[in-house]
């Protein structure tokens, strides 16, 4: 059970990772003439997580977006975090019964 979460986990953090190294690439080419910011999609896997689909560039940067981008993603990180800590009690309760 808790590999299942701990995967499930780690692929949401893989995808907010996508997701915050694209917004911060669109705010560092801000300024770059002709820059496109790029855009992702998380997509929920039928086996459970979720993974980051890239889709097309979609015109000039929005600082707003990208920055709420960001916050979401750092927010995401700390749940996750904290859903990590969850399982391990659980474990240890698990483990802590089995002795």
């Amino acid at each position: 059970m808790s590999m299942q979460a701990l995967a499930m986990l780690s692929s949401g953090l893989v995808a907010q990772a996508a997701a915050a190294g694209r917004a911060a690439d669109n705010i560092a080419n801000v300024n770059t003439p002709g820059f496109a910011a790029r855009a992702g999609q998380p997509v929920s896997q039928v086996s459970g997580g979720v993974r980051d689909v890239p889709q097309a560039p979609s015109g000039p940067v929005d600082l707003a977006t990208q920055v709420a981008g960001l916050h979401m993603a750092g927010t995401a990180y700390g749940v996750a975090a904290k859903a990590f800590a969850a399982v391990a009690r659980m474990d240890r309760a698990a483990i802590d019964l089995i002795a």
